[in-house]
């Protein structure tokens, strides 16, 4: 059985990101200088350069624009599926969509995923 993650939030993953690339960059340990476009805050990491219709002009500000990526991973972190939403979307609402996206596993195997406190519901359990 592969044990698969399930993280909502600001993930900081494109979707194209170039998971190889960036898989050599640190297994060398290359430093990563602030790209041209690389925003950071608090508690927020933002590419401004992959801004689109689903976000808006502040992804700090009260009016909760901004974008939540729903990230499907294998256990070591490697990235299966993103789905991107506007951030005032609640994380379980992401769940369905982000699975969706997973196209392989065994007929008949049971998915064991790993999830935190955002994504409990009886309907989710089963």
């Amino acid at each position: 059985m592969v044990g698969n993650h399930l993280a909502g939030g600001v993930a900081g993953i494109r979707g194209n990101l170039n998971i190889a690339n960036i898989s050599y960059d640190f297994s060398v340990g290359t430093s990563f200088s602030k790209p041209q476009g690389f925003k950071t805050n608090h508690s927020n990491v933002n590419f401004s350069a992959c801004r689109n219709k689903k976000t808006g002009h502040n992804p700090t500000g009260r009016g909760k624009q901004g974008v939540k990526r729903s990230l499907l991973t294998v256990g070591n972190g490697l990235p299966l599926a993103v789905v991107v939403a506007p951030a005032n979307t609640h994380d379980i609402k992401l769940v369905i969509e982000t699975l969706a996206h997973l196209e392989t596993g065994r007929p008949g195997q049971a998915l064991l995923l790993h999830l935190d406190k955002a994504y409990e519901a009886e309907w989710l359990e089963k």
